[in-house]
């Protein structure tokens, strides 16, 4: 008798864990989703703004200085 509960424990807490590493990786999908999104409207922001016509200030940029 205790064989048989000791392996229905065992066999209960690697279901568990097994359940708690999917929905742990289920949520960092869903984490890096975001992310990746938020990084594209970034972008995409930053390249709407970016243009400076020639002849106007900020045009050249001297990282030497």
């Amino acid at each position: 008798m205790d064989l048989t509960m000791g392996i229905a424990a065992m066999s209960t807490s690697l279901s568990q864990q097994a359940l708690q590493s999917q929905v742990s990786l289920k949520i960092m999908d869903k984490t890096m989703d975001a992310a990746s999104s938020q990084a594209v409207q970034l972008i995409d922001d930053f390249s709407k703004s970016s243009k400076a016509f020639f002849g106007t200030p900020g045009y050249f940029f001297d990282a030497r200085a």
